[in-house]
């Protein structure tokens, strides 16, 4: 792993902390399927893994059916709440749970004006 995991569970934490809407939890996966970090209420690494291999192999492969390029960001609703997972480069996945979010705008906005922080600790400077 290129980051050290120190430094990516403080970032992790710093990048939910500046969110205007906290999620139930947040985590990085590698494209590969191992949990880096995650952050707020603790899932099981295997759903978590789970969760993005899932959602990234079926959204591949409609947006590349549909001519739209590689999936790289996916936000699925229930009833009562929301699941985001966006790409994080070519290597990461970031994850995040929503027990209630009052603007998708907004919080969309501040998880791609926060990423660059995290995306400097995965990545290196």
């Amino acid at each position: 792993m290129r980051a050290q995991k120190a430094a990516v569970k403080q970032q992790l934490a710093a990048f939910v902390g500046s969110l205007p809407y906290k999620p139930a939890w947040a985590a990085i996966v590698t494209l590969e399927g191992r949990l880096i970090e995650q952050y707020g209420v603790e899932v099981k690494t295997n759903k978590v893994v789970d969760f993005a291999a899932a959602v990234e192999g079926l959204s591949d492969q409609i947006v590349l059916t549909l001519g739209h390029g590689p999936f790289r960001y996916g936000i699925i609703g229930g009833s009562k709440g929301l699941f985001i997972i966006i790409a994080l480069g070519d290597l990461y996945w970031l994850q995040l749970s929503y027990q209630r979010l009052n603007s998708l705008d907004r919080a969309l906005r501040a998880l791609r004006e926060g990423v660059g922080p995290l995306l400097n600790v995965l990545y290196g400077d």
